[in-house]
């Protein structure tokens, strides 16, 4: 049992090039991306199954565009309760300095 409570907040801006934003942490239950920004924002686990570099691309393969003012939230109502999404994730925006807020749980 942890003593942490969650959810945990980030708040990033995201530029034009794609980075890093959420580490791997096999806890992790769900997460809220949501795109606070006028751009769009793309996000991507950072691996393939094959473990190659995923870098996030806007309507690029592997990634999901949120539009402006939209929110991702993983996982989605109805998917199995063993679903895990402790990977790693990346963004890119379409647009310098894209306002994004992350929530974990």
């Amino acid at each position: 049992m942890t003593t942490l409570l969650t959810p945990f907040g980030y708040a990033l801006s995201i530029g034009t090039t794609s980075i890093g934003i959420l580490p791997q942490n096999p806890s992790r239950k769900a997460v809220m991306f949501f795109n606070a920004s006028a751009n769009t924002i793309a996000i991507c686990p950072t691996l393939t199954t094959s473990g190659a570099a995923l870098p996030a691309a806007i309507n690029g393969p592997g990634s999901i565009n949120i539009l402006n003012g939209g929110l991702l939230i993983l996982p989605q109502q109805g998917w199995p309760v063993e679903t895990g999404v402790g990977a790693a994730f990346n963004a890119i925006a379409s647009g310098p300095t894209s306002a994004l807020t992350v929530w974990e749980f």
